[in-house]
């Protein structure tokens, strides 16, 4: 049943990407012109369904965190090589990053594929309630397994149609790993990767078949605190010491009175990395890790009012505020008017799947779960 949602999914979410690609448009009601229809014919045939499926599924498998997808990489990769896509690999400095382009000049299209997953969301494919393969292990929560697939479909497809209609240009897939801690795109776009792309092409499991143009999402920066105190005896001296933790903890009071002074749309989310061994030793070390999402505008003073607030809970506890370490950061996305107008008309040709009773019933169960 899971295979079969997936499969569905894919089908339909990227056969408008490939429309788009092609870049020819039928006016409502008149013929489909013979690029697009060759692709919509390939991604529609049966075998093309099972094979990316079965991609998916395998990713689904791996359940692999971000900056450790090797299989998964791997398998996107070997895939798209054995298609005829030239493949370069560990870009960026991160071993899991690749590219493969196929074709030769402009315009030069690219397509973003993804494939890592979160940590302690295994899940078994047909469970409609939370039922993890392992328990505590990672799992995918994003539909990363369904994004990285399709992308190489997406791009498989493109490149079957270049070669039999004989279209210009090259199309090239990113492999971009740990997109859930914004570690991927900052790097390859610091490392000249998209320096040649004209467009570049992304996607999400989301709840309506639709796109949208303008400044989009949220800028973000992903920062780990960490706090030096000193250790002590925490029932024979705890006078002497000066807890780390303390000052994670009060650093986390403070910024939650902060939000009711931010922006409605900002959002912050932490969770504490380190904060000691044992209750009876003062912690010396204590680290919190911060997501902070907010617009382009208000981002940066965001920043600064959350170091601050750090620094405040340091100064009260005595401890130090021994680094501030941004691992990542990135802009608002900019979606193109003219790209989101294409991908409507192609949306619109393509229409609705068609879900089966089963399907139906599997996702009514699932929202009754959430």
């Amino acid at each position: 049943m899971m295979r079969k949602c997936l499969s569905a999914i894919k089908r339909w979410g990227f056969i408008s990407i490939i429309a788009v690609l092609c870049g020819h448009n039928a006016p409502c009601g008149q013929a489909v012109a013979p690029e697009k229809q060759f692709v919509l014919d390939w991604l529609g045939q049966e075998e093309s369904i099972a094979r990316f499926g079965r991609i998916s599924d395998a990713i689904w498998s791996f359940a692999e965190l971000g900056l450790e997808e090797f299989k998964s990489s791997e398998l996107l990769a070997q895939t798209l090589e054995k298609e005829g896509f030239k493949l370069e690999r560990g870009l960026a400095g991160m071993p899991t990053c690749f590219v493969a382009a196929y074709g030769k000049g402009k315009p030069v299209i690219g397509v973003l594929a993804e494939f890592d997953a979160l940590p302690m969301l295994s899940q078994k494919g047909k469970a409609t309630k939370h039922d993890p393969v392992v328990e505590g292990a990672p799992g995918h929560g994003c539909g990363h397994n369904m994004m990285g697939s399709a992308s190489i479909s997406a791009a498989i497809a493109v490149r079957r149609c270049m070669e039999k209609h004989n279209l210009r240009g090259t199309i090239k897939v990113f492999g971009s790993p740990s997109e859930e801690t914004l570690i991927s795109r900052p790097y390859m776009v610091r490392a000249g990767l998209f320096r040649d792309v004209d467009a570049v092409i992304n996607n999400h499991a989301a709840s309506s078949f639709a796109t949208e143009y303008g400044v989009k999402g949220t800028a973000m920066y992903t920062v780990i605190f960490s706090f030096a105190g000193k250790t002590a005896h925490s029932g024979a001296s705890p006078w002497t010491g000066r807890s780390a933790l303390d000052a994670v903890e009060l650093m986390d009071v403070a910024t939650n009175f902060l939000r009711e002074h931010l922006h409605f749309s900002t959002r912050m989310h932490y969770v504490i990395l380190e904060g000691g061994e044992a209750p009876n030793v003062v912690p010396d070390k204590a680290s919190v890790w911060y997501f902070l999402r907010s617009s382009d505008e208000q981002l940066e003073d965001m920043y600064k009012r959350v170091i601050n607030c750090a620094k405040g809970a340091a100064l009260a506890t005595g401890a130090d505020l021994a680094e501030v370490r941004c691992l990542s950061g990135a802009h608002q996305s900019h979606h193109n008017k003219a790209m989101a107008e294409l991908f409507q008309q192609n949306i619109e040709l393509v229409g609705m799947p068609k879900w089966t009773k089963e399907e139906q019933s599997f996702a009514r169960a699932l929202q009754k779960s959430l």
